[in-house]
């Protein structure tokens, strides 16, 4: 992977073929393969490690302590704090991370998010939650428990077993 010092903007000759320009780093040690594919204006600032093949859409912003798995795709508008996120995973337009489960601590756990999950549109992850591996998560859905593998979490934060065939 490509290793950078902090430089608020990447040149954009510097930039992989597939990226937006402006794509900002700002404070930190940010790793990405040269197949990373961004919109415009995407930040990623901190001690970031992008996986191969990692596509993330315009004004997103991925920040703190944060991994991010191969093949997956974070869409437009999304914020991600610090956080662990596996392979595979499909992150829609407007969604949030948080890393501060509990305001009043300030104490900072990164939410996970495993291999093969789908957050739909306006997804909330508090911080210190897991998401299971292949779990579906609808649009709007504020997640404040762990989810266990194979879920279907409803809007209100709830989960279901999701049926195999």
């Amino acid at each position: 992977g490509v290793n950078l010092k902090p430089d608020p903007f990447i040149p954009r000759n510097q930039l992989p073929n597939g990226c937006g320009w402006p794509t900002l780093i700002y404070d930190g040690q940010v790793e990405y393969h040269d197949d990373l594919v961004t919109g415009h204006f995407v930040l990623l600032r901190g001690d970031v490690k992008l996986g191969k093949r990692v596509k993330v859409g315009s004004y997103t912003s991925i920040e703190g302590t944060a991994t991010v798995g191969d093949d997956t795709v974070i869409r437009g508008h999304s914020e991600i704090p610090s956080c662990v996120i596996g392979s595979r995973v499909q992150i829609y337009a407007w969604c949030c991370m948080y890393d501060t489960p509990n305001l009043m601590t300030g104490e900072l756990k990164p939410p996970v998010i495993e291999d093969d999950v789908t957050l739909s549109c306006n997804a909330r992850i508090l911080g210190g939650i897991t998401v299971g591996a292949r779990s579906f998560v609808t649009a709007h859905a504020f997640v404040q428990t762990d989810i266990p593998p194979d879920s279907y979490v409803k809007y209100d934060g709830t989960f279901v077993p999701l049926r195999k065939p």
